[in-house]
């Protein structure tokens, strides 16, 4: 063997070995994000990595701040088959992805609003991966969103999450596919299903079946189903209450990014009103209502 093949096979071995410990070690995993954190200039904070960036990979403490916005979550793993991206087609194939404890501030500072484009077609350019991602199990448990306010020392928190849970999720070059979604909050509870094709008109479906609590409000719960299906350039709504009273809406919304045009319907067939006031008792109501715009 020549001293130039021996060069080359030790420069592939040395090369082998250091993608290897910065891929599928634990110390290359702790090199190569305290690297993110000095490219992020300190904004970006990883108190505890823990496995490879092969999978399972565990992060404990993360962080993220600017002066507009703080971000922070108690722990993540991840787990995931990298060499899917090389023997099966280009595939991202994430078994799972788990997030704890994550809180937004939102810091209140002055933000100039931005000068909205001028809408030159009513649809969005078309959206496409160089990979397709399929993601077996997402999950995000619990999470808040706050408001800081410059007068106050306490913060006012804007929205609670209790779990958002996602199954079988894939994108591929046909399109977004969302078999099972579950969302979770102290006042709604929802299941729902969907796919999109980021392309030509955007067509998409989504079916969602949900109760609302109305506890503080002193009414019944609610409980209802929605679809929504069409294109962006032609969308059907349809609203079904079940309970406490049963209620059909219908929509059909025409140009809805640009110039939206619509049609709608409202139906209420027998709703007794001492479900929403007691002494109405005996009383039922009747009716349809059309509009357009």
């Amino acid at each position: 063997m020549s001293w130039l093949a021996s060069g080359v096979l030790i420069l592939l071995v040395v090369v082998l070995v250091a993608l290897w410990l910065a891929f599928a070690s634990n110390a290359g995993s702790r090199f190569v994000l305290s690297q993110l954190e000095q490219l992020m200039d300190g904004q970006l904070v990883f108190e505890q990595v823990e496995g490879t960036q092969a999978g399972p990979l565990f992060l404990r403490g993360v962080r993220y701040e600017n002066e507009y916005i703080s971000g922070e979550f108690q722990q993540a793993s991840l787990d995931w088959l990298p060499s899917v991206i090389l023997f099966s087609d280009a595939q991202v194939h994430v078994k799972h992805l788990r997030l704890q404890g994550l809180r937004v501030v939102l810091m209140g500072a002055d933000v100039e609003a931005p000068v909205a484009p001028q809408v030159t077609s009513s649809l969005p350019e078309p959206l496409s991966l160089p990979v397709s991602i399929r993601v077996d199990e997402l999950e995000l448990t619990p999470a808040g969103i706050f408001q800081k306010d410059p007068t106050a020392s306490e913060l006012v928190e804007v929205a609670h999450l209790d779990r958002i849970a996602a199954s079988d999720l894939l994108w591929d070059k046909t399109g977004i596919v969302l078999p099972e979604l579950e969302l979770n909050t102290p006042e709604i509870n929802l299941q729902a299903n969907g796919d999109l094709n980021p392309k030509g008109n955007w067509p998409l479906r989504l079916d969602a079946a949900y109760t609302i609590n109305m506890a503080n409000m002193q009414l019944p719960e609610i409980t209802a189903r929605t679809r929504v299906s069409g294109s962006l350039a032609q969308l059907e709504v349809s609203q079904q209450i079940d309970a406490p009273y049963s209620l059909n809406a219908a929509a059909s919304i025409a140009d809805a990014l640009a110039t939206p045009r619509w049609e709608a319907s409202v139906s209420v067939l027998g709703a007794q009103l001492n479900t929403l006031q007691p002494d109405l008792a005996g009383v039922s109501l009747d009716a349809e209502i059309t509009a357009h715009g």
